[in-house]
């Protein structure tokens, strides 16, 4: 283990150097100390520099110029101002773990900065795709316990450099912006197994419970009509899925209404919930964690 950490440290020195060189955004020495806002994404506040446009910082950060104008309500990008304070939202998938860098990646420790009353499972499991095992290791922590304020490291940013920017956007990488959805719309659904004339094909097929873990979201500002319905890509729309929350040991029935809307919401949510759901299941937190329990169709043969 001590020679582990002896590699990994030498390994992190060598590639932090590089980040003095080849990104006028980042010294050798600095870090990127992240937030989560209402809807749980990871936030990043950059302060605008003379040199910077939306342009380059899509370019370092991975994100989208559109995403930024949208994420920080700009609609003349030539008026930013200096020293502005830009959003940048951070995707899960962005956070390395030391064993999956290499000498050739230009990285950026990540820490969180703890509230009150947070917990290493929320997190972990929520805010970040890490296990809270990972983030004891990294941490240096003695137990579980945290403190308001506690800078939190939860993984290693790698920038976008001129030797993997052309891989990055070949690859078509994208990070959606979080967008309101009102579960009151007339949304199309999708024809059902109940709705299909019942063929020699339908025959073929039964129903079979499945089950799916994973990071959930809520609208808060969204009127509570007393609707229970979720949005669940996996389950067969109009069946019923059963809701469970392992931070408040609650259940909930809900209906499927369907799949999340394309490039609607981050890309890390499993499921969105309508508000009923969410009171019932006796959450506060916009994004939270669920066990969802459902009906899949299955061939018989």
């Amino acid at each position: 283990m001590r020679i582990y950490y002896i590699y990994f440290t030498l390994l992190f020195h060598c590639m932090t150097l590089k980040a003095q060189n080849v990104t006028p955004m980042f010294g050798a020495k600095d870090s990127m100390i992240v937030e989560v806002n209402q809807e749980g994404q990871l936030i990043y506040h950059y302060k605008f520099k003379k040199e910077n446009t939306l342009y380059s910082l899509s370019r370092t950060f991975g994100v989208p110029v559109a995403n930024l104008m949208q994420f920080n309500h700009i609609t003349e990008p030539s008026a930013i101002s200096l020293d502005e304070d830009i959003l940048i939202p951070i995707s899960q998938n962005r956070l390395s773990s030391p064993k999956n860098l290499s000498t050739q990646d230009v990285v950026i420790p990540v820490y969180y900065n703890v509230k009150p009353k947070e917990t290493l499972f929320r997190i972990a499991r929520i805010y970040t795709d890490k296990t809270i095992d990972e983030l004891v290791e990294w941490n240096h922590l003695e137990n579980h316990v945290l403190s308001k304020n506690q800078k939190l490291l939860i993984g290693y940013f790698v920038l976008n450099t001129p030797q993997n920017i052309q891989k990055i956007e070949d690859s078509n990488e994208q990070q959606p912006v979080l967008v309101n959805h009102h579960f009151d719309e007339d949304i199309k659904i999708q024809p059902t197994i109940d709705s299909l004339e019942v063929t020699d094909e339908i025959k073929q097929y039964h129903f079979k419970t499945a089950y799916e873990k994973g990071p959930a979201f809520w609208n808060k500002s969204q009127k509570n009509n007393g609707l229970k319905f979720i949005l669940f890509d996996k389950a067969v729309p109009n069946t019923m899925v059963e809701i469970y929350n392992p931070n408040t040991n609650r259940t909930v029935m809900a209906k499927v209404l369907g799949g999340i809307p394309k490039d609607a919401y981050q890309n890390n949510i499993n499921c969105i919930v309508s508000p009923q759901v969410a009171k019932e299941l006796g959450e506060l937190n916009a994004r939270f964690y669920t066990e969802i329990k459902y009906q899949v169709l299955v061939d018989k043969s």
